[in-house]
């Protein structure tokens, strides 16, 4: 078993706010799985590969300096945006053991470098 650890702090200077969070995971299996993925300006899926047998925390960033992409969930073959991440952002988030993701971009394709670690 694996220990992941994820810190993060936003901090909101001119609102004199600083909000910070922190998660440990436990895996039950010690995988991860990275690639980076062309992301075109059409609806696309959003593929998970290696031995990630239980989704479980991804982190995707957008590696493009200027276009952003959505992220969603697939249902019924389209997307529901549900995450944007303008040129150069990263996300941290749990995901749906058994969902299907799907993403677009805005403008011109973009190179979103994912990985998944295995729950």
């Amino acid at each position: 078993m694996a220990t992941i650890a994820v810190n993060t702090t936003v901090t909101a200077q001119h609102l004199n706010r600083t909000t910070r969070a922190s998660l440990q995971v436990t895996q039950s299996v010690s995988r991860s799985w990275s690639y980076t993925q062309v992301i075109g300006t059409s609806e696309e899926a959003i593929s998970i590969g290696g031995d990630i047998s239980t989704l479980g925390l991804a982190t995707f960033t957008n590696m493009d300096s200027a276009n952003y992409v959505v992220v969603g969930p697939d249902s019924g073959g389209s997307m529901v945006g549900a995450i944007r991440l303008k040129a150069g952002e990263s996300f941290t988030v749990r995901l749906n053991p058994g969902t299907s993701y799907r993403a677009q971009a805005n403008g011109s394709p973009v190179d979103l470098d994912i990985t998944v670690y295995n729950d």
